[in-house]
């Protein structure tokens, strides 16, 4: 007894033939195909989450541009905390500002003390008020290590019925690694036990 097979039954196993020819020798298990099915679910993850409107070419090439730019062995956190703490400094330090209470006559007497000593500051405008005094002969004078030894780097002389009573000391900036110790000195009597008045500005460096 013979099977006769119709025309289109022939066509239809020729093509399951040719589907079949192509698997491999030794076709992927289910273990195979379940890990194959979740590296499928992870990458459909990542792809729902790329956005509707994905960057062109012309903003790819933008990006590129720019970090084309970036240096080879960027800064590390140390190094951004390091150039951010030099970077703060630049805003100053608060301003200081006080009195000093001295029989100025007398003698020579300190007003104020600015800086430590070994710590590096510049120094921004000292301004003293010797409206209290009434002194022709208001000597101001600044010292300062040199070599460390003190010595006496500034001396004016003001008088306190004709100079403005705000005395710009220091007008500008001024470097040190040590203390500059301010002191005033009056040639009247009346100006002892008399207030003087102080204000500077300090930058770390």
């Amino acid at each position: 007894m013979s099977l006769l097979i119709s025309p289109a039954s022939q066509t239809t196993l020729l093509e399951v033939k040719a589907k079949t020819d192509n698997l491999p020798a030794t076709p992927a298990n289910e273990a195979t195909l379940t890990t194959v099915d979740g590296l499928v679910d992870a990458i459909k993850t990542k792809t729902d989450n790329l956005p509707a409107t994905p960057a062109d070419e012309a903003t790819a090439t933008g990006i590129k541009a720019k970090t084309d730019n970036l240096p080879a062995t960027p800064a590390d956190e140390a190094t951004s905390t390091a150039v951010k703490t030099q970077t703060d400094k630049l805003a100053g330090a608060a301003p200081v500002t006080g009195s000093a209470t001295q029989d100025w006559q007398t003698a020579e007497a300190d007003v104020v003390s600015i800086g430590a000593a070994g710590v590096r500051n510049k120094v921004h405008d000292l301004s003293l008020n010797i409206s209290t005094l009434v002194g022709t002969t208001i000597t101001v004078r600044l010292y300062k290590k040199v070599k460390d030894t003190e010595r006496k780097i500034y001396q004016q002389v003001f008088n306190a019925a004709s100079d403005p009573p705000g005395l710009p000391i220091i007008n500008g900036s001024w470097a040190t690694h040590d203390i500059i110790r301010v002191t005033l000195q009056s040639n009247d009597a009346a100006d002892n036990a008399k207030a003087v008045d102080y204000d500077y500005m300090l930058e770390a460096m």
